[in-house]
């Protein structure tokens, strides 16, 4: 990934930005600054944003995780794997895995989960998303669990979201909620700031 990075930052010219250019905290949240700094970065990094919803998300996630493993004998066939009837979809395992099945993305939505709805509609954030987008915004779709076993899990390439969410104005603005602790090692996301200005 890191040779990925560099060599994009080498064929675009885009300086390297460091974590701190792009951090923010939830309890001193400069909502302007932070705007500011999304609109050049294109990513912000908010610690403790989402603190008061992070339990009762990881609750819910374990809930549906369970009940998708219980249903892994009533799976259909589908492109990109199998989908269980509470609608989890599940991808090959590894080899030497302890099952040939593993969860890519769970189906916890607004619509079963309190909790996840709850953090969509955090006061701070929409304030922030409204400072980079406007006061015309809204919800979109369900949201979506991605789930990442241990010892699984399924890399993705460098990307850029426009492709699987178009809009013909500027948007969406992406929240990412870790629900366990993360980093460079079990699945951290990895961003290229200054890649949004450059087009599809």
């Amino acid at each position: 990934m890191v040779v990925e990075v560099e060599t994009i930052l080498k064929k675009y010219n885009l300086p390297a930005v460091t974590v701190g250019q792009l951090e923010f905290f939830a309890e001193n949240l400069d909502i302007e600054r932070a705007a500011a700094a999304y609109q050049q970065y294109g990513a912000l990094v908010i610690r403790g944003l989402s603190k008061p919803y992070v339990e009762g998300i990881r609750r819910d996630l374990e809930a549906k995780f369970q009940e998708s493993l219980s249903l892994l004998d009533q799976v259909q066939k589908i492109p990109e794997g199998w989908r269980t009837p509470n609608g989890a979809l599940f991808i090959p395992a590894p080899q030497g895995y302890r099952r040939d099945k593993q969860i890519m993305v769970l189906p916890l939505n607004y619509h079963n989960s309190a909790a996840f709805f709850s953090s969509a509609l955090n006061p701070r954030q929409l304030d922030l998303v409204e400072a980079i987008l406007g006061p015309n915004i809204e919800l979109f779709d369900l949201g979506q669990a991605l789930y990442k076993e241990a010892v699984g899990g399924h890399p993705k390439n460098l990307h850029q979201d426009a492709a699987y969410f178009e809009h013909k104005y500027e948007g969406p603005v992406g929240v990412l909620n870790y629900a366990v602790d993360t980093d460079l090692v079990n699945g951290a996301l990895h961003v290229i700031p200054g890649t949004h200005r450059l087009g599809v």
